[in-house]
């Protein structure tokens, strides 16, 4: 199927379910290339990898259904509760103890994997023009950031791949990992110097 094809049905789909899509011709949008918050969908078009984040976002707006519909869901908890409680806890708005800080960060690593899973099978089933071991080194270096962040509590200040690229040698393109406790040997590093400062 051609992205074009997919992008309209998708587009009606979230239209369908009230979400206000906006596609921006920009390179970002709100400090990133495309999100989604349950009520509102938007992706920078103007970002070489909008496509990906496009597939990625429309995902988490599938998992929303699922949650609306008390679907089962492979993760604990509602996502864009987890993410608002991860915010604050970023922020420092909010204080949780270790073992609750790291309860919500795998409940969001569940989540983004979730998400992955599907946007994967996704662009398998309809053939998107997705280079899927790229898509899949990326959403690794995503899944394994967030336990980097819980020791740093900081975020990104540079795009991972761009500032680290020796990241994607360090995890599989042909699967999603499962564990996230056990970071590659040279992961934090990299991330810390080369992204997060």
């Amino acid at each position: 199927m051609k992205f074009g094809e997919f992008l309209d049905s998708a587009v009606q789909r979230m239209g369908d379910h009230g979400v206000s899509v906006q596609l921006k011709p920009k390179m970002w949008v709100d400090g990133s290339c495309g999100n989604f918050d349950g009520a509102t969908f938007k992706v920078a078009l103007k970002h070489p990898k909008w496509r990906e984040t496009f597939l990625h976002e429309y995902c988490h707006f599938l998992q929303e259904l699922d949650e609306r519909a008390r679907r089962a869901v492979n993760y604990p908890f509602r996502g864009y509760t987890a993410s608002t409680r991860w915010s604050s806890w970023m922020s420092g708005s909010l204080e949780l103890s270790p073992r609750a800080l790291q309860r919500l960060r795998q409940g969001l690593q569940l989540m983004e994997r979730d998400c992955d899973q599907r946007a994967l099978r996704l662009a398998r089933r309809l053939k998107l023009p997705i280079d899927l071991d790229q898509y899949t080194r990326e959403a690794n270096i995503y899944h394994l950031f967030y336990t980097v962040v819980e020791r740093h509590r900081q975020w990104n200040r540079r795009s991972l791949v761009t500032a680290a690229p020796e990241l994607l040698t360090m995890v599989p393109g042909n699967r999603l990992c499962r564990d996230y406790e056990n970071l590659p040997e040279g992961f934090e590093e990299a991330i810390v110097t080369k992204c997060l400062r």
